[in-house]
């Protein structure tokens, strides 16, 4: 048994070596003087053999398991990913799994279809099923070619980003009172629905 000299660490339970000594260093608590045998002053005895090397620190935690990708990325894999404007904001991921296996991306109030897209293109999470419920938005304040234009897009990119997902697409829900937009999303759903029938 060898026991190592009384020695200042800042953690109690870290095991320190004659040869790993810290020196003090400017600007920290164990630079300033104090008693001999003050708080945080600890006598450790290290058993030869034992599984502590006494040239290094012992970790202090365990850091989670990751998965990574070919581009050494962590990624996280989920069975669903919806992702969602406003008109899903009431969804609630725990409710629809019990599992975490469905995660729910809600987009701010009034972001769009380009915001979508975004966030497909920097998420890290590997879903079997991908839901897009978007472009309420961009039919409120643009022309039904652009909004469908922007849909088709997005789905493309999507199938892009998870080439062995299931892409699904929520059609537009209509508005109670609101003629000329339910006319503009059938419009939009129509043209959506024929892009997914010919891919």
């Amino acid at each position: 048994m060898q026991i190592l000299p009384s020695v200042k660490v800042k953690n109690r339970f870290q095991a320190l070596s004659q040869n790993s000594h810290p020196g003090p260093q400017h600007g920290t608590e164990d630079s300033k003087p104090g008693p001999k045998d003050s708080p945080g002053t600890v006598e450790i005895q290290v058993k030869e053999g034992s599984n502590i090397e006494q040239n290094s620190r012992a970790p202090t935690h365990r850091e989670p398991p990751v998965r990574k990708s070919n581009s050494q990325h962590a990624t996280v894999d989920k069975n669903v990913l919806i992702i969602t404007d406003s008109t899903g904001r009431n969804l609630n991921h725990r409710r629809l799994s019990r599992d975490q296996s469905f995660y729910v991306k809600k987009l701010s109030q009034g972001k769009d279809i380009a915001d979508a897209k975004d966030y497909i293109g920097r998420t890290r999470i590997t879903p079997k099923t991908v839901i897009l419920n978007v472009g309420t938005n961009c039919l409120a304040r643009e022309a039904a070619t652009t909004t469908k234009t922007g849909l088709i897009n997005l789905i493309t990119v999507t199938r892009t980003k998870f080439s062995s997902a299931k892409i699904l697409y929520s059609p537009i829900l209509p508005r109670i009172g609101d003629n000329s937009f339910n006319k503009n999303a059938q419009t939009v759903n129509a043209g959506v629905k024929k892009y997914c029938d010919q891919a």
